[in-house]
């Protein structure tokens, strides 16, 4: 391996949802779960962000599988299917306890994608009703999305080195992180991933196979 800043932390942002499906995916290879388990995603687990489930399905009454959780929040990064997948997986600790029996040290689990939000603009709520009257009020919010964030890049929670995150990828596809049928389903998600086409996947030759989480 020959790495670039490998044992140096980094904020992981959306490609931490790679190890939530993986640790829902541990749970199914138990017996705990099932991909075709119906879960309920109330309006009140909405998240701000990328939210393709409450832009698309407004009303109560959504009922998702397992498995079409773990594809909305792979292939479209949506931060709702991802907090109510780490639900599923336990929490947050239990992310990462799953990390730490795969022996990857140097990757942590901590907050939901609502909290991640919540401190990162430091607001008390992150439904996107409450994001989009806190930027009426405030529209250097918007800004506040590509301006460098010191304090919470400093902050080491939900933080990976490169070389973690790439032991945990290793993982996946060698079978050692979930039985073969399970990682054939997850590469089979992430190979379906739309965002970040302009990213690593753009620079590989075109009709290149990529299996990624958006790909920073």
């Amino acid at each position: 391996v020959i790495a670039f800043n490998g044992d140096q932390a980094f904020a992981m942002a959306s490609t931490y949802k790679v190890a939530i499906a993986a640790a829902v995916l541990e749970r199914v290879d138990k017996g705990e779960l099932s991909l075709d388990q119906l879960v309920e995603v109330p309006p009140e687990m909405f998240v701000t962000g990328v939210i393709a489930l409450a832009e698309t399905f407004p009303h109560p009454g959504i009922q998702l599988s397992v498995a079409n959780l773990i594809e909305v929040m792979i292939t479209e990064s949506d931060n709702t299917a991802t907090d109510v997948s780490m639900g599923l997986a336990g929490g947050a600790a239990a992310v990462t306890e799953y990390l730490r029996r795969l022996g990857i040290t140097d990757f942590r689990v901590d907050r939901t994608t609502r909290e991640i939000l919540m401190d990162f603009y430091n607001l008390p709520a992150a439904t996107p009703e409450a994001v989009a009257e806190a930027i009426k009020n405030n529209p250097a919010l918007v800004m506040a999305q590509v301006d460098p964030n010191r304090d919470f890049v400093a902050d080491p929670r939900v933080h990976a080195t490169a070389l973690a995150m790439l032991k945990l990828l290793v993982a996946i596809d060698g079978g050692t992180a979930m039985s073969p049928e399970s990682s054939k389903f997850l590469l089979g998600v992430m190979s379906r991933t739309r965002t970040g086409a302009g990213r690593i996947k753009g620079l590989l030759p075109k009709g290149a196979s990529v299996a990624h989480k958006t790909g920073t």
